[in-house]
Parts: C-alpha cells; structure tokens; sequence
C-alpha cells in the first residue's frame, strides 16, 4: 500500500512523526506522505491507527454524539465513472436527477417536523466537466459550476432550520471557503488509497 514515491521509513521514525503529529494536532504533507508510504507494515500501520485514537481521546474524550439528518443527493450526475459505483447516472437514464431548490426546501421542511438537525448533501464530482446537457441546465440558472448551485441549496437548508453539510467531492479552496458561510461541517468520502485500481482495467480507470 503506497500513497506516494517516499520510501518506507522505519518503525522507530514512524512513530516519532505519528506521535509529534499527536501533540502538534495536524500534520504537513511531506510526513503524512512518508507514513502512507510506510502502512503495508503492520506495525507501522497500527502506530498510525493507536495515533488517530489518541488524538479523538484528547478532542472529543468518550463523548460518541448522532445527528438526525435528511439525505438529500442535490445530484446523481457525476464526471468520474468508478466501475462499482450505484449512485452515479449518465444524463440519458431515466434514473438521472438534480434536485430543484424547492425540492430542497420541502425535504427540509419534513426533516425538521421529523425532528432532524442536519441535512445532508451528497453529489457527483463536478458533473458539468463531463456532461453538456448539466452545463445548459446551470447556465439556464445563471450559474456556472454545481458547486454554486450547491451553495445556494445549502443556503436554503440553513433558512429552513437545518445545519448543512456537504459531501460534494473534489472541491476547490475557494469554493470550500464559499460554502463555509453556510456549512456545519463539510466532508470527503476517501474511497481507496490505492494506485493499482487506477490500472486499465481497474474500478477506478475512468
């Protein structure tokens, strides 16, 4: 398993830089990349693991706390093609959908009479990058990118009672910072670290 060209580095090493990362409560890049690089040692791999937990123990302690939520996919378009993927649909099937804002509103308006406090939305990697027919549909809208129409349903879920938060994909620093007006928290699914799969043939090619 290998995140980068760094070489493997040794255990000892491994757990300095886990344990400093601990204390300092992040990591840079170049570290992070040599640990990745490191995790097909088990020992390495569960320095890294016993790390994560230590650093939830020092923010959150025991504390476990669940958030009633609508789901909301604003988009099943998408511009990847990840050969297991159910979600993703091509424009022309029947199955395609991009939620209206008043769509929006409406789930809202039932999740906060079913008692939730966070909607959240889950969408397509950038699908107008790949697909003409999303592009003509934002453009009818005066927009340019799903992340901007994003934004606005967000704003919606906000003005209707309940925290957003976005799971949109790939997203730019300005557009995170855009959606930071109107987001509880916004977050990435991190499929695979794996560069294998990306292969001709693999779930990932396309």
């Amino acid at each position: 398993m290998s995140l980068s060209p760094h070489p493997p580095i040794p255990l000892g090493e491994a757990e300095r830089l886990v344990a400093r990362a601990v204390d300092d409560g992040g990591i840079e890049r170049g570290p992070a990349e040599a640990l990745g690089a490191s995790l097909g040692d088990l020992r390495v791999r569960e320095a890294v693991l016993a790390g994560a937990f230590e650093s939830k123990l020092r923010g959150k302690g025991d504390l476990v706390s669940v958030s009633r939520n609508v789901f909301i996919p604003l988009t099943n378009l998408c511009r990847d093609r990840c050969g297991y993927c159910t979600f993703a649909k091509l424009p022309d099937d029947p199955d395609a959908r991009t939620y209206t804002q008043d769509e929006v509103a409406q789930v809202v308006r039932d999740g906060v009479r079913a008692g939730c406090s966070e909607a959240l939305f889950c969408l397509g990697d950038k699908p107008e990058k790949a697909h003409a027919s999303h592009r003509a549909w934002l453009r009818a809208r005066g927009l340019e990118t799903t992340a901007a129409y994003l934004e606005q349903a967000c704003e919606v879920g906000l003005a209707g009672g309940l925290l957003p938060h976005t799971n949109a994909g790939i997203l730019s620093a300005a557009e995170m910072e855009r959606l930071r007006r109107w987001n509880a928290s916004l977050g990435l699914m991190l499929e695979t670290t794996s560069l294998r799969v990306r292969e001709r043939g693999g779930a990932h090619y396309y």
